[in-house]
């Protein structure tokens, strides 16, 4: 009976470590689940906070390109002025020849148009 009480124990412990060791593989198996959605989460988590960030420093940027154009402009009007008004005083002295030269530019731009168009 001894023999066979032994035998039957050999058979056994095998058996209930391959139980257990399948426990400790569920176990792990969730423990890795738990993680992935916890990284998930955070990843979540890093996304939006990085989706705020972008959009509070394009609106920075937005804002600082709308003062940069207003000073640009500011700056130029001056210079604009008076290059019209210096050709103002051109077309006033010679109105003939600011004729032909608005027709002359005017055939260039046309035809440019269309061999633009033609190709």
């Amino acid at each position: 009976m001894r023999e066979e009480n032994t035998a039957a124990r050999k058979t056994e412990a095998p058996a209930g470590r391959k139980v257990k060791e399948m426990n400790d593989k569920d176990k792990r198996i969730e423990e890795l689940e738990q993680e992935i959605e916890s990284l998930k989460c955070a990843l979540a988590e890093t996304g939006r906070h990085t989706a705020k960030k972008a959009a509070v420093d394009f609106g920075k940027m937005a804002s600082e390109l709308n003062e940069g154009t207003g000073k640009l402009i500011d700056s130029v009007k001056p210079a604009v002025k008076e290059t019209t008004e210096k050709l103002n005083k051109k077309i006033q002295k010679r109105p003939f020849v600011s004729v032909c030269a608005a027709m002359g530019a005017g055939l260039i731009l046309a035809s440019l148009a269309k061999r633009k168009k033609n190709s």
